[in-house]
C-alpha cells in the first residue's frame, strides 16, 4: 500500500497505473508546539517592527512559491505589513534575475528577516497566513500556522481540492486582484477574521499528531492483519 498526504497526489499515482491501495494520510502538526503566544506576538512584533495587521509566509524565496506575487499584494496594500520568513538564496544558485529584481526594489512594507528557527513565536506576530505557491502537496506551513489560527489565504491549485474549501476553512484565489480583495477584507472585517481563524484550528485539530498518529495505527493494523487482502 501507498501513503500519501493529497488527494491530488493519490490521482497522479494512479493515473500512473498504480492498482495497489493508496491512502490520503495527512502530514500531522504537534499542537502543543504550534501554539499561539501573546507575550511572543508582542516580542516578535517589536523585533521586526510591525505596526500594522500583518500577513506572513514561510519558505525557501523561490518563484514556485509566489513570491513575485507576494511582493505585487504588498505593493497594492501599503496599509498592511507582509513579512516572508526564509531563505534567499545567492544569485548565482538560482539565476532567477526577475525575481531578485522584484526582492532589491520590494515596496516598503514587505520584511524578509531571512530563516527563523523560533517558528511558532514568528508566526505569532502575524494575523494571516498568505502562501500564493502555483504548485505545492500539503506545505506544512500552512498545518503550522492553521495550528496557531491564522486564517488561510491560498492560491485555487488542484492540490488543495478537496482539502481547503473556499469560504469554509480558506480564502482561495487565483489572481493579485483577488488576492488583495480577500486579504483586505480579512483585515478589515474582525468577524470574518474570527470565522475563519477557528475554522484553520479545526483543520490543524484534525490533522494533529494524535489524531493521524490514531489513524496511521489503524491503518497499519489493517494492512497487517492476514485477513485483509493488500
Amino acid at each position: 500500500a501507498i501513503f500519501t498526504c493529497s488527494r491530488y497526489a493519490r490521482e497522479q499515482l494512479r493515473a500512473q497505473g498504480i492498482t495497489k491501495p493508496i491512502y490520503v494520510v495527512s502530514n500531522a502538526v504537534d499542537r502543543e508546539r504550534f501554539r499561539f503566544s501573546a507575550a511572543e506576538r508582542r516580542t516578535y512584533r517589536e523585533r521586526l517592527g510591525l505596526k500594522n495587521f500583518t500577513v506572513f509566509c514561510a519558505g525557501n524565496v523561490i518563484p514556485r512559491k509566489g513570491i513575485l506575487d507576494f511582493l505585487e499584494v504588498a505593493r497594492r496594500l501599503p496599509q498592511i505589513d507582509f513579512v516572508w520568513f526564509g531563505h534567499v538564496w545567492p544569485k548565482l544558485l538560482t539565476f532567477y534575475p526577475e525575481m531578485h529584481k522584484a526582492l532589491e526594489n520590494r515596496p516598503p512594507n514587505v520584511i524578509m528577516p531571512g530563516f527563523v528557527a523560533e517558528t511558532p513565536a514568528a508566526f505569532s506576530a502575524g494575523d494571516l497566513c498568505f502562501l500564493p505557491s502555483f504548485r505545492e502537496n500539503q506545505p506544512m506551513v500552512l498545518l503550522e500556522a492553521a495550528s496557531l489560527g491564522r486564517p488561510l489565504v491560498v492560491r485555487d491549485i488542484p492540490e488543495y481540492r478537496g482539502w481547503l474549501i473556499d469560504n469554509v476553512n480558506a480564502r482561495t484565489g487565483t489572481s493579485v486582484e483577488e488576492f488583495v480583495q480577500i486579504i483586505a477584507e480579512l483585515a478589515h472585517n474582525p468577524y470574518e477574521w474570527q470565522r475563519l481563524s477557528q475554522a484553520a484550528e479545526e483543520l490543524a485539530h484534525a490533522s494533529s499528531l494524535p489524531v493521524i498518529g490514531q489513524y496511521l495505527k489503524e491503518l497499519y493494523e489493517q494492512l497487517l492483519s492476514p485477513t485483509v487482502p493488500v
